[in-house]
Parts: C-alpha cells; sequence; structure tokens
C-alpha cells in the first residue's frame, strides 16, 4: 500500500484538481498513441519496451508539450513495470532534470525513493525522501506525514528500529 503513494497521484482520481489535469492529459496523450490510463496501463511483457520507446518518442518529438512530462512519466512506470528499475528511476531522474516544476514532481520524487527501497538502497531511498519533504511537501502536514512514514519505514526495513521509533 505505501508503495503506491506516489502511483495514486499519478493515476489520477484523488480529488485534488492538479492530478485531475493531469490525468485528463494523459488520458488524452494515451489516446494519441493508443496506450491505455489507468489500472490497466500496466504494459508488461514483450510489449513493455515498445511502449516505452513510444512514450519516449513523445518526449523527443515534442518536447516542449504539455504531454511530454506525462509520457516521460509513462516511460518510468513502463520500466517499473516490467522489473526494470534502473532505468525506471532514469527516466524519473530526466522527467525531474526537464520539469522540476511539473504538478507532480513531488510525486515523482517519493516514486523514487519508493524504487530505491525495492532494491534495499534504504540510504538513498531516505535521501530522496528527504528530497521530496524540502523541495514539495514541508508546507503540506498530510504530505509531510506520509514522507516521514516512508522514512520510518525505511529504517524498519534495514532493522534501525531506534531511528524508526524516532520517525514514528
Amino acid at each position: 500500500l505505501l508503495d503506491n503513494v506516489a502511483l495514486a497521484a499519478f493515476y489520477g482520481h484523488g480529488g485534488h484538481p492538479a492530478r485531475e489535469k493531469a490525468y485528463a492529459m494523459a488520458q488524452e496523450a494515451l489516446e494519441l498513441v493508443k496506450l491505455p490510463c489507468g489500472p490497466e496501463a500496466r504494459v508488461e511483457g514483450p510489449h513493455g519496451q515498445k511502449a516505452a520507446d513510444e512514450w519516449s518518442s513523445i518526449v523527443q518529438t515534442f518536447p516542449s508539450s504539455d504531454y511530454a512530462p506525462i509520457s516521460l512519466l509513462a516511460v518510468g512506470e513502463t520500466y517499473a513495470n516490467n522489473g526494470k528499475t534502473e532505468e525506471a528511476i532514469t527516466a524519473y531522474q530526466q522527467y525531474l532534470t526537464k520539469y522540476p516544476k511539473h504538478m507532480l514532481a513531488g510525486q515523482t520524487v517519493v516514486r523514487t525513493a519508493t524504487l530505491y527501497h525495492g532494491l534495499k538502497n534504504y540510504t538513498t531511498e531516505r535521501e530522496w525522501l528527504q528530497k521530496a519533504f524540502d523541495g514539495y511537501f514541508s508546507k503540506d502536514a498530510g504530505k509531510t506525514a506520509d514522507v516521514k512514514l516512508l522514512v520510518g519505514r525505511s529504517y524498519q526495513a534495514e532493522g534501525n528500529w531506534a531511528e524508526a521509533e524516532k520517525v514514528y
């Protein structure tokens, strides 16, 4: 459940106007390339690389389009859904470099952290969570609590209960 904190924002339907707009834009972009959006957007198996290539082509062909940021996120999700964690992290880092002020940047930082958690790289995970807190969520009490929960979970996963308790 906690791994899906960032995904819930990416896939929309959170009641927040920015998320709803992003979801609507993603639906339009996906319609153009004939790929599904939402929970069914998990393109896995042999079609995963083709899907990632299609998304990348939107970013390369139309880098200043409103669809480019969402398309680059889709590249990252496609890689993540196919177990290509390093490629997913690279796609998210590219997104954050190109679109640091995009409406889903904070959630993407958290998503990147969850990928490092999956790699059991807890120190790097916490560094990304700190970036999320400092750069995007420090003024949002709900998001701050979510990030702190993820930090505590990180310490807990590596067996550092004393630090986990401090955060909790």
